[in-house]
C-alpha cells in the first residue's frame, strides 16, 4: 500500500509490516458504515457515489511499476486495461469527479 498511497488520496497509513508471518497494521480510518447512512433499499447519498468513483479512477491510475507482481499460479479475470476503460468509457459530468 505504500507505493500506492501517493496516487490516492483516502489512503490508511501504513503503521506495520511484517513479510514472515506476512500481515499489515494500517491505521484507522474513521466515518460511518455505509448501512447507517442509508439503509437497505434507500438511495445512496450522491457524495459517496462520487468518492467511490474517484477513489476507483485514482486506483486505476496507479503506475502497475508501484504494485506487487500477481503470485504465479493466480488466475486473473479482471485487467488493469479492463479496469482503466471501464472508467475512460464513463462520461462524468461532475467537476468534482474529474480530474
Amino acid at each position: 500500500m505504500s507505493g500506492i498511497a501517493e496516487h490516492v488520496d483516502a489512503m490508511p497509513r501504513l503503521i506495520y509490516f511484517s513479510p514472515r508471518p506476512a500481515f499489515q497494521i494500517h491505521e484507522f480510518v474513521s466515518g460511518e458504515v455505509l448501512d447507517v447512512i442509508c439503509g437497505r433499499g434507500l438511495p445512496v447519498p450522491e457524495h459517496v457515489l462520487t468518492d467511490v468513483v474517484r477513489f476507483l479512477g485514482q486506483l486505476a491510475r496507479v503506475p502497475f511499476t508501484v504494485v506487487p507482481q500477481v503470485p504465479a499460479g493466480w488466475r486473473l479475470t479482471v485487467t488493469p486495461r479492463l479496469c482503466r476503460k471501464a472508467i475512460e468509457s464513463h462520461r462524468y459530468e461532475s467537476s468534482e469527479i474529474s480530474e
